[in-house]
């Protein structure tokens, strides 16, 4: 999902600003948001969206929480006035089907989480097949600043069926 990092760097947390005991080096001021990635391709919604909802199931509790699904987009370049630094660039966005969400579960533990997803394609409510994901710490190149919190990708294919993107 080419979402996610960009998403990992629009809706950051700051990580405070100040180093790392000892390194003399200061973190990166961005974090990283906890919870799952939901890339829904294109052809699985018959007319548009509803509502949308994720629950994620470990250690003998259930957390329920809403989805947010935006439509996803590309750039698309429209060139530059010249080659000089000074020159103007410029891209505009268009639709390229699918949708897409981050949803934050705090507390996400990196071991298996059994997720279920509901999404109203604007003629019934489809609930998809439990899928049981591992959520992961991502690796971020500023490793000396400690550990940022487990994230997983789930991609919904056309047909609706769920799957962890590595």
């Amino acid at each position: 999902m080419r979402v996610l990092p960009l998403l990992l760097v629009l809706l950051v947390a700051g990580c405070g600003g100040g180093g790392q005991a000892g390194t003399g080096r200061e973190c990166a001021p961005i974090g990283t948001l906890v919870g799952f990635g939901v890339d829904v391709e294109p052809g699985f919604f018959a007319e548009g969206h509803g509502p949308a909802e994720l629950t994620a199931c470990w250690g003998g509790e259930c957390h329920d929480v809403d989805v947010s699904l935006n439509e996803r987009t590309r750039s698309v370049d429209e060139g530059c006035t010249g080659d000089k630094p000074d020159d103007v660039c410029s891209a505009r966005s268009e639709p390229a089907g699918g949708y897409v969400a981050f949803v934050p579960v705090p507390d996400l533990p990196e071991q298996p989480v059994e997720v279920t997803l509901r999404l109203w394609d604007g003629q019934r409510e489809r609930v998809l097949t439990p899928t049981t994901v591992t959520p992961k710490i991502p690796q971020l190149s500023d490793t000396y600043c400690g550990a940022s919190g487990p994230q997983a990708s789930l991609v919904v294919d056309a047909r609706g069926a769920v799957t962890q993107k590595p």
